[in-house]
């Protein structure tokens, strides 16, 4: 997807019903992540809850993010970033149900980012590393460690890097972003796999 209008038109969508949601008030709930409600057969929750947020400034970062991680990430394969987003946005809420069963309440897109993330490092590293160009790759691999480090320090101290989460009445869920990433660097790493392959193959015919 190279024109900028469809790539804003495609992530504008996308966060759509997160800047909509707000509008419905209590009746937001029906959408959040709730345990108990989940495990009486209301599924959709699972999915739903990515765009539901606690506050105005919950949404404007998680917002914020989705835009900038987005617009790369459709520019980069649109269909490495559906893909990823439409895995991750079940597999963060079942890996949590799975994991953390003392989560009864979730909201947040914030998972979703750090798929979109996962697709972005992945391409920068891999692209800097066909072109041999040193600072992207030294980039790409500062800013992934520094993501694995960020989620291991919320993983063992359960506090946030960016934020104070107890001074926003917010609780850490690094393990959602450790499943996104992995998820959407998972995709864009066996995508560009079967891409290489594919060209090898046209090569050799």
């Amino acid at each position: 997807m190279k024109s900028l209008k469809q790539q804003l038109l495609f992530v504008g969508l996308c966060l759509l019903p997160a800047l909509v949601l707000p509008l419905m008030g209590d009746a937001v709930g029906i959408l959040e992540y709730n345990r108990f409600a989940i495990t009486h057969g209301q599924w959709w929750r699972l999915v739903s809850q990515h765009w539901c947020h606690w506050s105005a400034d919950h949404l404007f970062f998680d917002a914020l993010a989705f835009a900038v991680l987005g617009l790369w990430a459709v520019h980069i394969n649109l269909k490495e970033t559906v893909l990823s987003l439409v895995i991750s946005s079940l597999a963060i809420s079942v890996g949590l149900f799975w994991l953390q069963p003392e989560m009864i309440v979730i909201r947040g897109l914030s998972g979703l980012d750090c798929a979109l993330f996962g697709v972005v490092i992945v391409h920068v590293i891999r692209q800097a590393q066909h072109e041999s160009d040193r600072f992207w790759f030294v980039v790409g691999w500062f800013a992934l460690l520094s993501f694995v480090a960020k989620t291991a320090y919320e993983l063992i101290t359960h506090h946030t890097v960016f934020m104070d989460s107890v001074a926003a009445g917010i609780v850490a869920l690094p393990l959602a972003h450790l499943i996104g990433f992995g998820v959407g660097a998972g995709v864009s790493v066996v995508m560009g796999i079967e891409s290489y392959s594919l060209e090898n193959r046209k090569v050799a015919i």
